[in-house]
C-alpha cells in the first residue's frame, strides 16, 4: 500500500506576498497616476507659458505699431506742411498780375504762330513788346528766388520752353519740362521727385499760371513756373529724432521713382539710395504695412511701417522704425518670468508628489486628508493675499461689460468716487464723469474692442467740481471662446504731479524775471544785454547744430549769465572809465558769486556750469580757473562768444560801440581763444535776415550822463 503524502499548504512568504499584492499594485497605480499629474502639470505649465508670452507679443506689438504709426503720420503731416511753406511763396508769385499778364502774351503769341504754321507761316516768335519785357522779368524773378531760397527759378510757354529765367540758373532738363507739362496740364502745384546735383540734394515745384484776368473758375493754364530748391538741411531738420525719442528709434524718408523705391538720406553721399533694383515701389498714398524688416545694418532688424505724406506730384513715405532689440526689451523680461514661474511650478509639483507618495506608503488615506487640508489652507493664504493686494493698489482698475456699465470695480476706483465698489457696479461713464467725457471714453472702448488693442489716452475729467489728470490703458476682454465681451480698464491719477510741475515751471520762469530786472536795475548798460546774449547765443546754437538740450540749456544760462554782478559794487558796475585792474580783479569774482546762488538750483540742465565756464578760454587764457578747450563744454564756449560779441557792439561808460563787423573781425582774429566753428557760426547767423534784424537793434551809442 502506498505511504500517503501529507497535503501542500501556503508557507510563511507566499502569506506575506498574498497580503502585500494589493498594496503594492495600489501604490503603483498611485505612482503612476502621480507621474501623469506630473506631466500634465508640466505640458499645462508649458501651455499657459506660451499663451501668456505669446499674448504678451500680441499686445506689444499691437502697441508698437500704434505708437510707431502716429509717430509716422505725425511726421508726414510736419513734412507735408513743409511743402506747403516751400510752395506758398510759388503761388502768390505765379498768382500775380504781372506774371499771369506776361505768360497770357506769350500763349496768344504761340497760338497765332500754330494758326500760322497751319497755314503755311513760319513758327514761334516774340514781339518786340514781350522781348522787352523779359529783363525786367527776369530781375524780379532772380530777386524772388534770392529772397525764397530757391537756386533757381523759369517761367514756361505753353510750348513747354523756359521764357524767362533767373540769374544764373542752367538749362532745363527733358524731366523738369514735363513736371511743368504736367503742373499746367491738371492746373495743380506739382512736385518732381527728390533729386541730386552740384548743389546737393534738390526738389523741383512746378505751378502753373492762370490767364490774365481768368475768372474764379477758370482751370485751363497758360503756362507754368518751375522753382528749384536746395533742401538737405531742412529735411534733415524735419527728420532728425524727436526729443525724448527711444532707444532704437529712428525715422526716414522713401519716394517712388517709376518702378523703384529710393531711400533718402539729407546731408549724406550719397542722399539717394534704391533699395532694390527689382522691387516695385509701394501703391502710392497706401500705408506701408507694420512689420519685422531687416535693415541695412549688418545683422539688426527693426519694426517699421510707412506713412504716405499727402502732397501732389512726388511719392513720399515717412518711415518710422523701432529696433527690434529695443522692442522686444520688455517681452524678454517676462518671458524669463514667466518661464520661472512656470518651472518652480513644475518643481512645487514633484515635491509635492515626492511627499505624498512617501506618505502614501504608510498612511495613504490620512497623508491624502493631510495634503488636501495643506493645499486648502495655502489657497486660503493666496485667496487672502490677492484680496490685500488688491485693496492696496492705488490704480484704477475697472472691468466693463460692452453696453458699458461696470462689472466689477477695484477699491481704488469706488474711492475716486468717493463711493464703494458695489455702488459703482451697474453704473456707466456718463453717470460717473458725465456726457462729454463718456462721449471720449466709448470712442476708445470700441477701438479696443473693435480692433483687438491696447489703447493709451489721458483725460481731463471733473469729479465733485475738482479737474482731475487721468492716464487710461484699455485692453479688450475676451471669454474662454475668443469673444470679445468688454475692455479691462486702467487708470492713474496724475493732477498732483501735472499741477506740481505747472507751479515749479512758473516760479522759475518768475524768478529768473525778476532776476534780470534786479541786474539791469544796478546797471544801465546791462539793460537789454542777457536778452541780447541769449538771442544771439541761440542764433549761433542753431547754425552749429545744437541739440534740444543744449538750446534749452543756453536759453535759462543767457537770462542768469550776470546774475553774479548782484555781489559787485555798483560804483565798479557803473564807472564811466576803463576800469584798473584790481577794479577788474573785483568784477570778475561776479562768476563765483553765481555759482554760490545757484548752486541748490535744480535746472534739470547743466546751466550752472555753462555760467561758470563762459569767460574760459580755449587757450587757458580765461577765468575763473583757466580752462583749456576740451575742458570747457560747446554750451559755455557758445554763451561766452556770445556774451564777448554783444559786450563789443553795445556801448558802455567809457566808450561807443563798435560795428558788427569790426566786433566779428577782432574774434576771427583770435582763433587761438575762440572755436574758429563757432565764430564761422557767428557769422552765418549774421548773415541771416534774422541776424541783420538783432544787430540793428543794438544801440551803439552810450548813455547821456
Amino acid at each position: 500500500m502506498a505511504e500517503a503524502r501529507p497535503a501542500l499548504t501556503a508557507g510563511p512568504k507566499q502569506e506575506r506576498d498574498s497580503r502585500a499584492g494589493p498594496l503594492a499594485r495600489e501604490r503603483n497605480r498611485t505612482t503612476r497616476a502621480g507621474l501623469a499629474a506630473v506631466l500634465f502639470v508640466v505640458l499645462l505649465a508649458g501651455a499657459v507659458s506660451y499663451l501668456l508670452i505669446a499674448q504678451k507679443r500680441a499686445d506689444l506689438l499691437a502697441e508698437l505699431e500704434s505708437r510707431l504709426t502716429v509717430l509716422a503720420e505725425n511726421r508726414a503731416e510736419a513734412v507735408s506742411d513743409w511743402v506747403r511753406d516751400r510752395t506758398a511763396p510759388i503761388d502768390r508769385i505765379a498768382g500775380s498780375d504781372l506774371f499771369r499778364l506776361f505768360a497770357t502774351e506769350v500763349k496768344i503769341a504761340f497760338d497765332e504762330a500754330r494758326d500760322a504754321s497751319d497755314a503755311g507761316g513760319g513758327g514761334l516768335a516774340l514781339s518786340d513788346d514781350l522781348l522787352q519785357q523779359i529783363p525786367f522779368m527776369e530781375r524780379v524773378l532772380s530777386d524772388f528766388s534770392k529772397d525764397a531760397r530757391f537756386t533757381s527759378g523759369y517761367l514756361l510757354g505753353p510750348d513747354h520752353q523756359a521764357k524767362v529765367a533767373s540769374a544764373g540758373s542752367a538749362a532745363l532738363s527733358d524731366g523738369q519740362r514735363q513736371l511743368a507739362a504736367r503742373a499746367q496740364e491738371a492746373a495743380l502745384t506739382t512736385l518732381g521727385a527728390l533729386r541730386e546735383d552740384d548743389s546737393g540734394l534738390v526738389l523741383d515745384i512746378a505751378v502753373p499760371v492762370l490767364p490774365a484776368q481768368a475768372s474764379s473758375d477758370e482751370t485751363r493754364a497758360v503756362g507754368a513756373m518751375l522753382f528749384t530748391a536746395t533742401v538737405a538741411g531742412e529735411l534733415a531738420e524735419l527728420l532728425k529724432p524727436r526729443p525724448g525719442a527711444q532707444p532704437g528709434e529712428t525715422v526716414g524718408l522713401l519716394q517712388g521713382v517709376e518702378e523703384r523705391t529710393e531711400s533718402v538720406h539729407p546731408g549724406q553721399t550719397p542722399a539717394l539710395r534704391s533699395l532694390s533694383n527689382k522691387a516695385t515701389r509701394p501703391v502710392a498714398s497706401e500705408i506701408i504695412s507694420f512689420g519685422l524688416k531687416e535693415t541695412t545694418e549688418a545683422g539688426r532688424s527693426a519694426y517699421r511701417v510707412g506713412v504716405p505724406v499727402p502732397v501732389t506730384g512726388a511719392a513720399w513715405w515717412v518711415l518710422q522704425e523701432q529696433g527690434a532689440a529695443a522692442a522686444e526689451r520688455s517681452l524678454m523680461a517676462f518671458r524669463t518670468y514667466v518661464l520661472t514661474v512656470a518651472a518652480l511650478l513644475v518643481i512645487a509639483a514633484l515635491l509635492v508628489l515626492g511627499a505624498f507618495w512617501w506618505r502614501l506608503s504608510s498612511h495613504y488615506n490620512g497623508a491624502l486628508a493631510d495634503q488636501y487640508q495643506v493645499m486648502a489652507a495655502q489657497l486660503a493664504k493666496q485667496k487672502q493675499l490677492l484680496d490685500r493686494i488688491n485693496a492696496s493698489i492705488s490704480e484704477h482698475v475697472a472691468l466693463k461689460a460692452s453696453d458699458g456699465t461696470y462689472r466689477y470695480v477695484n477699491p481704488a476706483f469706488a474711492r475716486l468716487f468717493n463711493r464703494s465698489p458695489e455702488a459703482v457696479v451697474g453704473l456707466d461713464d456718463e453717470a460717473l464723469f458725465g456726457q462729454a467725457t463718456a462721449q471720449r471714453l466709448l470712442i476708445s472702448d470700441r477701438t479696443a474692442m473693435e480692433d483687438s488693442v491696447v489703447v493709451t489716452l489721458e483725460e481731463k475729467v471733473y469729479i465733485a467740481d475738482r479737474l482731475h489728470y487721468l492716464q487710461f490703458c484699455k485692453a479688450p476682454y475676451s471669454d474662454g471662446e475668443g469673444r470679445v465681451g468688454g475692455v479691462v480698464s486702467v487708470s492713474r491719477d496724475t493732477t498732483e504731479l501735472v499741477e506740481q510741475r505747472a507751479k515749479r515751471e512758473k516760479a522759475v520762469k518768475q524768478t529768473i524775471a525778476a532776476l534780470v530786472l534786479a541786474i539791469e536795475t544796478r546797471d544801465p548798460y546791462l539793460a537789454g544785454h542777457s536778452r541780447r546774449v541769449g538771442e544771439f547765443a541761440l542764433a549761433i546754437a542753431k547754425q552749429a547744430g545744437a541739440s534740444a538740450d543744449e538750446l534749452s540749456t543756453l536759453a535759462i544760462a543767457a537770462d542768469l549769465c550776470q546774475i553774479g554782478k548782484l555781489a559787485v559794487p555798483r560804483e565798479v558796475l557803473a564807472k564811466p572809465a576803463r576800469l584798473d585792474e584790481p577794479e577788474l580783479a573785483l568784477l570778475r569774482e561776479h562768476v563765483a558769486h553765481a555759482a554760490n546762488l545757484l548752486r541748490d538750483v535744480d535746472f534739470g540742465f547743466p546751466v550752472l556750469e555753462t555760467i561758470s565756464q563762459m569767460h574760459e578760454r580755449i587757450d587757458g587764457a580765461g577765468y575763473p580757473h583757466g580752462l583749456l578747450g576740451h575742458e570747457i563744454s560747446r554750451t559755455a564756449q557758445i554763451l561766452g562768444l556770445s556774451d564777448v560779441f554783444c559786450a563789443r557792439v553795445e556801448p558802455r561808460g567809457h566808450r561807443e560801440g563798435i560795428a558788427a563787423s569790426a566786433a566779428l573781425a577782432i574774434l576771427e582774429s583770435n582763433a587761438e581763444r575762440y572755436d574758429p566753428a563757432l565764430v564761422a557760426a557767428l557769422r552765418r547767423s549774421l548773415d541771416s535776415a534774422e541776424g541783420k534784424q538783432l544787430v540793428a537793434s543794438i544801440p551803439l551809442k552810450r548813455l547821456a550822463q
